[in-house]
């Protein structure tokens, strides 16, 4: 098995593409598109790149909706 090792910035930075480029995709069949991101300081830098991405380019324009939804993965007690 064969594992690349990348640095924290330019992980970033694929992570938003590759998320950028489904969301426009999904933008060709439809104008509402729901989205589930997880929480914390992991993936803050790739959320920031796509925020100024889709600002920047207008993405969101033309009755398209783009709907955020914030899911935490951990499992704790209701104490």
């Amino acid at each position: 098995m064969k594992f690349n090792i990348y640095e924290k910035e330019i992980l970033s930075l694929e992570l938003a593409k590759y998320i950028i480029s489904e969301i426009i995709s999904g933008f060709i069949d439809k104008n509402s598109i729901f989205m589930a991101l997880s929480g914390g300081n992991t993936p803050r830098k790739a959320y920031e790149w796509i925020g100024k991405y889709l600002c920047a380019e207008e993405i969101l324009g033309e009755g398209r909706e783009l709907h955020i939804f914030q899911v935490d993965e951990r499992y704790t007690s209701i104490d």
